[in-house]
């Protein structure tokens, strides 16, 4: 098994604090691996990671966690829309790339069709109201 790193980050501090140290999650590397870090200019995967301070905080949460009322009409679209996706997706990734126009256009009015600007519009309304919270 790989060793795993943990940052202890408390107190304005970032320190290891497993008994796994950088050098020890280096050695269990493969070649593959070492070679692919030094393409990023990176010694571990860690170094790959953002910032801690790329991603602020954001008041509502993750908001695809919101979740809609059952049996209500953003409930019922929202699964159309994913229905939809599962179908045309999986459709796209694989056309040729003379009909990905078609099947992507195909699948932007499915969407336009089962209300997603009313979804949209809907869970706007969900995340401003999590925020006034």
């Amino acid at each position: 098994m790989t060793p795993a790193l943990s940052v202890d980050r408390t107190e304005g501090g970032a320190g290891f604090n497993i008994e796994n140290y950088p050098e020890q999650i280096v050695s269990s590397y493969s070649e593959a691996d070492k070679k692919t870090l030094e393409a990023y200019g990176a010694t571990m995967y860690q170094d790959l990671w953002p910032a801690d301070d790329a991603y602020p905080e954001r008041p509502y949460g993750a908001a695809w966690t919101l979740p809609f009322e059952t049996g209500s009409k953003a409930s019922v679209v929202f699964q159309k829309t994913q229905d939809i996706m599962k179908k045309r997706i999986p459709e796209a990734i694989p056309a040729k790339p003379e009909n990905f126009d078609k099947v992507y256009d195909t699948f932007l009015k499915e969407l336009d069709a089962a209300g997603v600007d009313e979804l949209n519009a809907e869970f706007t309304k969900m995340v401003k109201n999590r925020v006034a919270l």
